[in-house]
């Protein structure tokens, strides 16, 4: 009988971002049960910071498009690109997401992450983070975002 031997690399596998959300909400959990909010708000913090700090650094230096092409990447890469809508001009974007691939279902913290990375990534870029609806069950928000100062 003849074997068969099937190659893989890293790269033929569907890189789904979801899985990272998965692992982050039972981590979440975690952090709540063992230190509470404000360990959520710590960790999400450093995370931001350290995993973020070169998208920070192009919304300093581009604006809000740098941020704009972020999502359309994440939400294109999810296969849900059909659920993101983004208005957008100069000084501000307005987003409404159909949704979410980021529903965080056993720490219930969906709203803490929104806020805690997105609105941190465009505070430290210089621009208001404002979320202005979730869905905790389906993903479903809508934000706006605004240059500090206008």
């Amino acid at each position: 009988m003849a074997k068969l031997i099937m190659e893989r690399k890293m790269g033929d596998n569907l890189y789904l971002h979801k899985d990272f959300h998965a692992s982050m909400d039972i981590a979440l959990a975690y952090i709540d049960k063992r230190y509470g909010k404000e360990g959520i708000e710590e960790y999400l913090a450093r995370f931001t910071d350290s995993y973020h700090k070169e998208l920070i650094g192009k919304i300093q230096e581009e604006g809000l498009s740098a941020f704009k092409d972020y999502l359309v990447s994440i939400f294109a890469i999810e296969e849900c690109a059909d659920c993101l809508k983004i208005m957008m001009n100069e000084d501000s974007l307005h987003a409404v997401i159909s949704k979410g691939f980021y529903v965080y279902s056993i720490s219930k913290c969906g709203q803490m992450v929104l806020v805690n990375v997105y609105g941190r990534i465009l505070n430290k870029s210089g621009y208001n983070f404002e979320l202005l609806f979730l869905d905790d069950t389906t993903g479903a928000c809508e934000f706006k975002v605004k240059r500090i100062g206008r």
